[in-house]
């Protein structure tokens, strides 16, 4: 039989049958006590086809030896329906022979329809054995007071038959008789399991052996889900890890809060005391070791290791962080930091890990960091480093419905929990595996069941034994992935601007420094050019195709330039233009026509002067100089097949221009201007004013006012669809209204691509980005991390955001 099966799919076999028979207690005086595993059935028939039924096996029908399987199915449909004891033991060549055990006679056994057939007989001095060879199937068979005795090997069934059962073991009596004779059973021998699973696997970090003596398991089925629910037991001479909490009693498990669902897997022991954890495991191990008062661990209740794809991290719950990070003494250093968390390094290979053996393999955790009510100890600190980007996203294990819905199927509470992370699993298995079952991991196929998961809790001297192979997939994906995440040399000093490659149809960002320096990075963070400019860029980077032939351009402004960059990150002449006096508002882009003539418009305290692409002058935009100071950028707003330039004055008066920068709407009103700028919102021009009051202007300049109930001194932001309003931790889209945390907010913006409207908002002091639609629905996947204004761009059916990170850092996100 495939190694695999013995390291792992034999668990999952059994489906049960619900009958209410008794297997009798006679056959278990033919079991053989170096059985690595043994089935028990009401009936078996019934059984095999369960097994032909679920779709684990349909899809990995390698894991059964298919020769065991056909003479099983032989010898039920000769048997009938009798109770009965399936028991594998190790054969010759590291192969399985098994012994079928149920009442009856090889009289029973009839073969007169089939054509291809055989039947020799051998006899013993108190008993014969009969070899069947029947069709392609072969199997040998003896019988001893009405019990039938079947398998194939030969040598086996003449050492039961000449001796019986061999010896006493206490261990296995007792789970034989716990199991429930009504369902379908699967007896594990853990010293036999923990061999075939080091031999198959000898790089795994898994805690399994001398984990128990014995365990049980009666599964039990729902549709394709398959349930698990037993004890496990041990002796004395088992030395069992399991015995270690005894009188320990578990607390919930949390490792799954900061398992990334990149992640492999985990496992996880808890305990109410360390202390008393501790002096079990002396017990156990037979090794004293001195656990001082002030140990960090003393400050913990869980302890556990996440398989990364790279590397394990070891992680603890702590119950009092302070009281852990005071005790952790041994000397370090702080290692770098990522996104505000500190990861500090040992100067010399810890020793504070030594006392979780055998519970855990210790290797070199030279990292270590503070994330949370969690400490993390790794090899390297980018291992850290994807468990603190996952959490601070949410994209955990605990926060997918497959693991939740897993999880509701079992205790709150383990001593021991082992989770499988099936998307992931298949490169680790091959990792830790060996080279002789590498073909049957690459052959497996588990895209049915997203997660498994093995918990046991110990009580007394046995422990309960719960597991789930879960086929509930989440409804909806994640929806958001981090692709990439990349530093600036200086703290970063603007928004993080997403851009098109032309030459690729691409996404880039382009950012700029505290010290002026600007940067083109490309969707992997590699970092493509950087250029010193003379000031700061005031407001957005913007993209034209000045030449009109698909080739992008990025335009912007500082305090005294207008720049016109390629994607080299060169300037053609004129660019920069530079001016002696300020730049007092961002650059103004217009495209009236969507023909790529476009107006670059620069505003100097009262004047608005236009630049076409090729940075000469544009004649014909007659607008004087203003009465007063320009308060914002020049909207161009576009409303029936009329251009209308908004142009607001520091002392209330309103402009709204034609093309050619004449009044194209008379406005009487003096108007209460506030930060918020003007859109165009069903057929009006609409703001929100210093007062708090939602302001319209209709085509013919009359000014109507609102007042905004719950709103006070709004954020406010709009298009020709939609209204988004702001303030403190209300947030209104159209006449939905999201409650969110106090925080820090960044103003809302709009981004819209087709059909598709993306409001976004970010809490600085929570460091959280949270991406909402036109229905004040957050989007799937968000809040992620981030601490400044964010950014979006679609490409295609892609959706990407930039924000920035810690004060060098940069994410890029996919949604």
């Amino acid at each position: 039989m495939k190694k695999l099966l013995l390291s792992f799919a034999v668990l999952l076999i059994l489906v049960a049958c619900g009958k209410d028979r008794e297997t009798s207690g006679d056959l278990g005086e033919f079991i053989p006590l170096n059985s690595s595993y043994i089935i028990s059935s009401p009936n078996l028939a019934d059984l095999l086809k369960n097994i032909d039924s679920l779709s684990f096996f349909k899809d990995n029908e390698f894991l059964i030896n298919p020769e065991i399987l056909s003479q099983l199915k032989s010898l039920s449909e000769f048997t009938g329906k009798e109770p009965s004891l399936i028991c594998l033991t190790k054969g010759g060549d590291a192969g399985l022979n098994y012994l079928y055990i149920s009442k009856g006679h090889p009289d029973q056994i009839k073969t007169d329809s089939i054509k291809n057939k055989s039947v020799e007989t051998f006899t013993y001095d108190s008993f014969s054995i009969n070899k069947f060879s029947l069709e392609e199937v072969t199997f040998f068979t003896s019988h001893r007071n009405g019990v039938l005795l079947a398998g194939n090997s030969r040598s086996q069934l003449e050492e039961i038959m000449k001796s019986g059962k061999k010896g006493k073991n206490e261990t296995f009596d007792k789970v034989f008789a716990a199991a429930d004779k009504r369902k379908s059973s699967l007896f594990v021998n853990h010293e036999e399991f923990n061999r075939s699973f080091k031999n198959s696997f000898p790089g795994s970090a898994l805690p399994l052996a001398g984990l128990a003596g014995w365990s049980v398991l009666d599964i039990d089925m729902k549709g394709q889900k398959i349930l698990l629910n037993g004890i496990s037991v041990w002796g004395p001479q088992d030395k069992a890890i399991l015995e270690a909490f005894r009188n320990v009693n578990p607390v919930p498990n949390q490792l799954a809060d900061i398992t990334p669902t990149s992640a492999a897997g985990f496992y996880s022991f808890t305990y109410n005391s360390f202390e008393k954890l501790h002096s079990n495991l002396q017990e156990v191990t037979e090794t004293p070791t001195a656990l001082p008062d002030n140990h960090f661990l003393n400050f913990t209740q869980e302890a556990g290791v996440i398989f990364l794809s790279a590397e394990n991290v070891v992680a603890f719950t702590a119950t009092d962080m302070d009281l852990a990070q005071q005790a952790i003494t041994q000397e370090s250093e702080l290692s770098n930091e990522f996104r505000n968390i500190p990861i500090y390094r040992f100067n010399e290979s810890p020793q504070i890990l030594r006392l979780l053996n055998p519970l855990m393999i210790v290797e070199d955790y030279l990292h270590f960091a503070y994330v949370g009510n969690s400490i993390l100890f790794a090899k390297s600190s980018a291992a850290i480093e994807e468990i603190i980007t996952f959490s601070l996203n949410k994209t955990i294990l605990s926060e997918q419905e497959f693991f939740q819905d897993a999880m509701s199927h079992l205790a709150s509470s383990s001593s021991f929990l082992m989770v499988s992370n099936s998307e992931n699993i298949k490169p680790r298995l091959k990792a830790t595996g060996s080279e002789d079952i590498l073909e049957e991991i690459n052959s497996l196929d588990l895209k049915n069941y997203p997660i498994l998961a093995v918990q046991f809790v110990q009580e007394g001297d046995f422990a309960h034994l719960h597991g789930i192979m879960n086929t509930t997939k989440s409804t909806s994906s994640n929806g958001v992935k981090e692709i990439a995440a990349f530093n600036t040399d200086s703290p970063i000093g603007t928004t993080a601007f997403l851009v098109k490659n032309h030459t690729n149809n691409a996404i880039e960002v382009a950012v700029q420094d505290e010290k002026n320096e600007l940067y083109l990075f490309n969707a992997a963070g590699k970092r493509l050019w950087k250029t010193s400019l003379e000031g700061r860029i005031s407001g957005k980077i913007l993209q034209v195709d000045a030449r009109k032939n698909g080739s992008l351009q990025l335009v912007f402004s500082t305090q005294n330039a207008l720049y016109n960059l390629d994607r080299a990150g060169k300037s053609s002449k004129p660019f920069p233009i530079n001016f002696k006096d300020d730049i007092t508002q961002p650059l103004s882009v217009f495209d009236y026509d969507n023909n790529r003539n476009y107006r670059l418009v620069i505003t100097q305290d009262r004047d608005v002067i236009m630049y076409d692409a090729k940075g000469a002058q544009v004649k014909g935009f007659d607008f004087g100089k203003t009465s007063a100071a320009i308060t914002e950028s020049p909207q161009h707003i576009r409303m029936k097949n009329k251009d209308y330039i908004v142009v607001p004055e520091d002392n209330g008066k309103m402009n709204i221009l034609s093309r050619q920068g004449t009044s194209r709407v008379k406005v009487e009103d003096e108007i209460d201007f506030s930060e918020n700028q003007w859109y165009s919102n069903n057929g009006n021009f609409i703001s929100v004013t210093s007062k708090g009051e939602l302001i319209k202007i209709d085509e013919n300049g009359a000014v109507r006012k609102e007042k905004l109930a719950d709103f006070t001194d709004p954020f406010f932001t709009a298009n020709e669809d939609v209204l988004v309003f702001h303030s403190e931790n209300n947030l209104k889209i159209n006449n939905n209204t999201v409650t969110l945390d106090y925080g820090l907010y960044t103003q809302p913006e709009i981004f819209t691509f087709g059909n598709n409207t993306f409001i976004t908002i970010t809490d600085t002091q929570a460091e959280r980005v949270f991406v909402f639609n036109e229905k004040a629905e957050l989007l799937p996947g968000f809040p992620v991390y981030g601490s400044s204004r964010a950014n979006i761009l679609s490409i295609g059916k892609k959706n990407f955001l930039s924000v920035r990170g810690d004060e060098k850092g940069i994410i890029l996100y996919e949604f």
